[in-house]
Formats: C-alpha cells, sequence, structure tokens
C-alpha cells in the first residue's frame, strides 16, 4: 500500500554547540606605602580568545581556543575581587567551568611590600634595598601575565603586567633612586570598543620619587583602580584593586537568553555579547 514503511515525524540531530569567543580576567593586586617606600603590584591574569584589540593572551602568549557551549549545560562564571591595599593582597583568581571540557582560570596579580616578593597573574615589584643587593619581582603565570620588576639600592620594582613586565627600580643611592614602571596591560575589542585591562603599578624610590603607573589599562598609583579592569593599586591603603571581569561573545542565532548574575546583554553585528562584573552562569 501506498506509504507504508515511510517514518513520520521525522526529526534531526542533536542541537551543535555553539562557538563563543571569550576575555576572562582575575583581580589585580594591592599595595600600600609604608613610609612612602611602595612595591608595585601586579595586574590580574588575562586570558582571552578574541583577536581584537592587542591580538594576544596574557603575557605574550597566542590566543586561546574558542569556547564550545554544549546545549543545555550551566557554565559557572566566577568573577573575583581586587586586592585590598592595606593588606598588600592578591587579587582573586577568576574562573569559567562547565560541562566538564571547560576549565578556565585566571590567577589574582601579586600584591606589593613583600619579601621574597608576591607571584600572581602578573607578578609584584621586587622590594627595595638599603645596599647593592638585587631582590627580584614575583612572577607572572604563563599565559596571563608578566613578572614584576627588580628591587635594588633604595628603589623598588613596578609590578607585572599583562602586557609587559614591570621596570626594574633605577639605581642611585639614597635620595637618588627612582621606582620602577608598572607593565602595561593589553587592549581588547570584544565588547565592541577598544579597552584596556590589567596594568600593572609603579614602585617608588627615594628623592626621584615613583615610576609611572599606566592608567591606561586600569590600573592606579594613588586613587581607585577601574573596577572589571584587572588592574593593579598602590599607595591608597583606603582601596582595593581593580576587580574582574568576564565576557562571553556568542553567536546570536545560538543565545539562549538564559543566565543568572545580571550580566549586562548587548549585541555587535551577528553577536550577542555577555558582560559579567560578579558572578553568574550561562545555560548554553
Amino acid at each position: 500500500m501506498f506509504g507504508q514503511n515511510i517514518p513520520l515525524g521525522f526529526t534531526g540531530g542533536a542541537a551543535e554547540p555553539a562557538i563563543a569567543d571569550f576575555l576572562l580576567i582575575a583581580g589585580g593586586g594591592g599595595s600600600r606605602a609604608n613610609f612612602n617606600k611602595v612595591t608595585g603590584a601586579g595586574g590580574g591574569g588575562y586570558r582571552t580568545s578574541w583577536s581584537g584589540g592587542s591580538g594576544v593572551s596574557g603575557g605574550g602568549s597566542n590566543l586561546e581556543p574558542q569556547l564550545s557551549l554544549e546545549p543545555g549545560v550551566t557554565y559557572t562564571i566566577t568573577v573575583a575581587g581586587g586586592g585590598n591595599a592595606i593588606n598588600d593582597a592578591n587579587g582573586g583568581n577568576s574562573s569559567i567551568i562547565g560541562g566538564g571540557t571547560i576549565n578556565i582560570s585566571c590567577t589574582g596579580g601579586g600584591g606589593g611590600n613583600a619579601i621574597p616578593a608576591k607571584s600572581g597573574g602578573s607578578g609584584g615589584g621586587g622590594y627595595y634595598t638599603q645596599n647593592t643587593s638585587i631582590r627580584p619581582g614575583g612572577s607572572g603565570t604563563s599565559g596571563e601575565g608578566y613578572s614584576g620588576g627588580r628591587g635594588r639600592n633604595y628603589s623598588s620594582g613596578g609590578g607585572g603586567g599583562a602586557g609587559s613586565a614591570g621596570s626594574n627600580g633605577t639605581e642611585g643611592g639614597n635620595n637618588n633612586s627612582r621606582g620602577g614602571n608598572g607593565g602595561n596591560g593589553l587592549y581588547n575589542t570584544i565588547t565592541g570598543s577598544s579597552i584596556g585591562y590589567a596594568g600593572g603599578t609603579a614602585g617608588s624610590g627615594d628623592g626621584l620619587g615613583f615610576g609611572t603607573t599606566p592608567v591606561d589599562f586600569g590600573a592606579s598609583l594613588n586613587g581607585t583602580a577601574r573596577v572589571n579592569s584587572g588592574g593593579a593599586l598602590s599607595k591608597n591603603a583606603s582601596q582595593a584593586a581593580g576587580s574582574g571581569f568576564c565576557v562571553l561573545r556568542i553567536p546570536t542565532s545560538s543565545y539562549t537568553g538564559t543566565t543568572t548574575g545580571s550580566p549586562t546583554v548587548t549585541t555587535d553585528g551577528t553577536n550577542t555579547i555577555l558582560k559579567y562584573t560578579g558572578s553568574g552562569t550561562y545555560t548554553a
């Protein structure tokens, strides 16, 4: 008979994963002055798959692979706070976790004024000496950021950033030395705008004073580090360093709209952009 053995209600295969770009930044390190002696703090660890902007991930590493977001799976995003300057604290760690295959984390920036210097996403600067010995800066984390600069005779090293190492203190003896510059962060356009993230702060020296801090990258020497920048903070003990940040850039055709944590949702061309300034989730 006509129509025998013809299946009714045919359905296609399972839904395909959504391929998304990301930017993940940890909290920056904090550092405070001790009788005007301060070492630079390191910027928060920085990882991204997005080529727009600086075109690299933190520490000069290659871009990360894009994320494959499996349908129905919930991904947990942790956005960390910056380190408190009064405690010379490292920043907190940020992460994206879910589905058994995605486990991405960034390390908080190294805090200042420590012997030995603190390591982190980018490392804190080396503490000053009162002799000709050298104290190395803290190490950055591979794929996330650079090391801090060395502390030298009456001068402290600058903290590292996602885009470059902190500078060494300039040795000149008592009343004739300068602290090292903070390391640059990196620019990124994943949100649709070019914004700088994860810079380190300057160290101090006697006489000639502080090096420079790259404020374009969210860091602050003696003010307020930009929130959600991963930028470090030196000297101002009443403030915390820049908090972390997470961005997911998902094709709008694959975007489900299922989130927690109230991310800011915008569009850029054919993509939907989720900006997490605090912790939350996305269900693909």
